[in-house]
């Protein structure tokens, strides 16, 4: 019996040995990244975006849009859900921490006949337990299994929050963008009406005899093609509506949008601070983090591993020789300390420690990446923004020289003194910049949105 027992001591100790042999590796420091001091387009204060930034757009319907959304958009109840369940897993490994008592009961009876004899016997027997159980957590196992558990939890917060803010980023793009093409639709008839005019003007003239009939066949190639333009926008237009509905969780069939002017959109200021404001402004940067956090508890668990596992187990309980009963009972109980240590698995317990130590390293890249790409998204926005206004302003002038040279291209062909290819190229450059104003302001309020997408949008990190 003793020498059972030092051989079982010493299997532990050659085992404890083995598993100290195993390196835990050095922590991940995500600190040790190294950001640039200034963005190349501006610095500015970050405090100023709000948590309802999209308000400062001044559009009503579009905050209508996002209330719906938020309250119904399938992907966020989804991500909720998420962060539910992460709750649920912490509780479960804290939960772990702690000694599980159990009851057992149980009554029955026994009948058994002595060999060769056809007369049974019967007995009857009841009994009920109590057993309480602990696991030692002598080498961290079930705390680092709790840190996971609350890093974990964390990530799903922090899904949550970008999840967010895509789904507010994508309603406002798609509402811009509804909008931006009713105004079109409506320029597109504006000029469809000039093109009929012209058309009548040029048929006059050719009864006339002043122009030829090319010049007639001309100007209705011009109206057909304006009215082939004007049905696709149409559909453009049914496409945006549609893709908003899906957003905010709701049918198509029934969804309805009132619309608005784009020059109606205020143009809000959004500054980009620093590039350091990056690590608390993101949550998908602050969920990258959070994800090195749970990796490394990972590789304390799996460090653990290799370790004996050492539990206590107490039970008590009586018994008796009744059927459903615990009169004159036999009390018991027991107190013992076990231990379970694998001698032998072909290494899967260190191949498994080296496997989550890849992970930690491939959490840590990730978080570098997730960092670039938000340098660059918020690089990108600020160029865009700039180079937007600027564009805008230039379409402004050049939609007012347009109206200016078709007005005296009307007067000039009127009086003969232009042929119609003149009156036509200016109806088409007047058309084409009106087109272009529309989409130089869609563009410079999507460049607006993508810029606080890539600051956070108003998110900031708690902890």
């Amino acid at each position: 019996m003793k020498y059972r027992i030092r051989l079982i001591v010493s299997g532990l100790c050659v085992a404890i040995m083995g598993a100290g042999c195993a390196s835990r590796g050095e922590p991940i420091k995500p600190e040790e990244v190294v950001l640039p001091s200034q963005y190349e387009r501006s610095i500015g204060a970050l405090e100023g975006i709000s948590p309802l930034w999209w308000s400062h757009f001044g559009s009503r319907e579009l905050e209508r849009l996002i209330e719906e959304a938020l309250a119904l958009s399938p992907d966020l109840l989804s991500a909720a859900e998420k962060i539910e369940q992460a709750e649920l897993s912490l509780k479960v490994a804290g939960a772990s921490l702690f000694p599980s008592l159990g009851l057992l009961g149980s009554s029955g009876e026994k009948a058994s006949a002595p060999k060769g004899s056809s007369q049974f016997d019967s007995s009857h027997a009841s009994s009920a337990s109590l057993s309480l159980s602990y696991e030692l957590d002598l080498w961290g196992k079930i705390r680092a299994s709790k840190r996971a558990a609350e890093a974990t939890l964390k990530v799903n917060r922090y899904d949550y929050e970008t999840i967010k803010l895509s789904l507010i980023a994508g309603v406002a793009e798609g509402y811009f963008r509804y909008i931006a093409t009713q105004e079109r639709l409506e320029l597109a008839r504006e000029n469809l009406a000039i093109a009929e005019r012209l058309l009548k003007i040029v048929q006059e003239r050719y009864r006339q005899g002043a122009v030829s009939a090319l010049d007639v066949s001309s100007q209705t190639s011009t109206l057909l093609s304006q009215k082939a333009s004007l049905k696709s926008l149409e559909l453009e237009e049914r496409q945006y509506w549609s893709a908003l509905a899906i957003l905010t969780g709701q049918a198509p069939q029934g969804f309805a949008l009132a619309g608005a002017r784009l020059e109606r959109v205020l143009i809000p200021r959004v500054e980009a601070g620093v590039p350091s404001d990056i690590l608390r402004a993101r949550p998908d940067v602050a969920s990258a983090l959070a994800q090195i956090e749970a990796n490394e508890a990972l590789v304390d668990v799996a460090y653990a591993s290799l370790f004996p596992t050492f539990s206590l187990t107490g039970a008590g309980g009586v018994a008796s020789e009744s059927l459903l009963s615990l009169a004159d009972p036999t009390s018991t109980l027991s107190l013992s300390l076990g231990v379970t240590q694998n001698l032998l698995d072909g290494g899967k317990l260190r191949y498994a420690l080296l496997a989550e130590q890849s992970k930690a390293r491939v959490a840590l890249e990730s978080y570098k990446k997730t960092i670039l790409v938000a340098l660059k998204e918020v690089e990108d926005a600020l160029n865009a923004v700039y180079y937007g206004a600027e564009r805008e302003k230039i379409q402004e002038e050049l939609i007012a020289q347009s109206k200016r040279s078709l007005g005296l291209a009307e007067i000039r062909y009127k009086e003969g003194l232009i042929d119609v290819s003149v009156l036509l190229d200016s109806q088409k450059t007047l058309f084409s910049a009106q087109d272009q104003g529309v989409q130089q302001r869609l563009t410079h309020l999507l460049a607006l949105l993508s810029l606080h997408k890539a600051l956070g949008g108003g998110w900031q990190k708690s902890e």
